[in-house]
């Protein structure tokens, strides 16, 4: 069955929220698509904000190997306004986020399965000081993977498995580049 929904709201301070969400059954799975908008004038100089959001997924059906699958991205551009006694008017920050997924279940007995997945994410945030003339620029990416097994003995549920993470992370500004990979 197929489902669409929208839906939009507003507010006060230019607050308006939108989003379409559709969805449904194929001959392949379950696909899910979503937009989402969100956006603000805010409740004082320089406190606005816009955001866009992009969300799919994906869960196989009917298949000897059940697949899942997620991507999803998100942008969006903020003022800094500082504080009351020290405003920063013309300062902003923007991000953006890209975040990939998969996985799967193979079971092999009647009590036991292989688990597994994988993920990417990668996120980048820009700081702008104009009165500076400085913009720092931070970089963050992880891979990672995750191998399980899983048995169903009686009364208990025995996993073991091993999960791997890698990140790296590079920062940008005035003073140079630095990076941490870890």
């Amino acid at each position: 069955e197929e489902r669409v929904h929208a839906s939009f709201d507003a507010g006060a301070f230019g607050s308006q929220n939108y989003s379409v969400t559709a969805g449904g059954l194929t001959d392949y799975g379950h696909i899910g698509l979503t937009f989402a908008n969100t956006q603000t004038d805010g409740f004082r100089t320089n406190t606005g904000a816009r955001a866009q959001n992009y969300h799919t997924t994906f869960q196989s059906a009917d298949l000897f190997v059940p697949v899942k699958a997620d991507v999803s991205f998100m942008s969006s551009e903020k003022g800094v306004p500082g504080s009351l006694a020290f405003p920063t008017p013309n300062n902003s920050q923007s991000d953006r986020v890209f975040h990939a997924s998969a996985g799967m279940t193979v079971p092999y007995r009647a009590n036991a399965s292989l688990q597994g997945d994988a993920l990417l994410s990668q996120t980048e945030r820009i700081y702008r000081d104009p009165a500076f003339g400085d913009n720092s620029t931070t970089n963050t990416r992880l891979l990672g993977g995750t191998m399980q097994n899983s048995w169903d003995l009686d009364d208990r549920n025995l996993i073991a498995g091993i999960d791997l993470r890698q990140e790296r992370v590079t920062s940008t500004n005035y003073s140079g580049t630095q990076s941490t990979f870890g």
